[in-house]
């Protein structure tokens, strides 16, 4: 007998401000590795997104809204911290990968200072 486990969308993962995408990756020996930096912010996220819900992994097509706290006044690209927080929902297997993200949308808020609020939901 198979048991089925119902997902509620929308989805809604509070974590701290990731790294940027410029300092996702160190080389050694000539070849990529994820900076310590990375994997600490990976590690530790996985362990908060696990402690705020339980979830079966989602394996459909999904869209995705990104809303940024900025932690100080310093210019930054938003850009550079959309993939940290794709590859998050990866590797906490929220989203079976990530190439199931079909829309996305990003906004800075200020408000958040130095979090991130992802919210998953279904393409409309």
């Amino acid at each position: 007998m198979r048991i089925t486990t119902l997902l509620v969308l929308p989805i809604k993962i509070n974590v701290t401000y990731p790294p940027s995408a410029n300092r996702l990756w160190r080389f050694f020996k000539n070849r990529p590795v994820k900076s310590s930096i990375y994997k600490y912010w990976l590690e530790n996220m996985c362990e908060e997104i696990n402690e705020q819900f339980k979830h079966p992994v989602i394996t459909f097509p999904v869209h995705i809204s990104l809303s940024v706290g900025l932690p100080d006044r310093r210019k930054r690209d938003l850009d550079n911290r959309i993939k940290p927080c794709l590859d998050l929902l990866e590797y906490a297997q929220v989203l079976e990968n990530d190439n199931l993200v079909h829309s996305l949308n990003a906004r800075w808020q200020p408000d958040l200072k130095d979090s991130v609020i992802i919210e998953i939901d279904n393409l409309t």
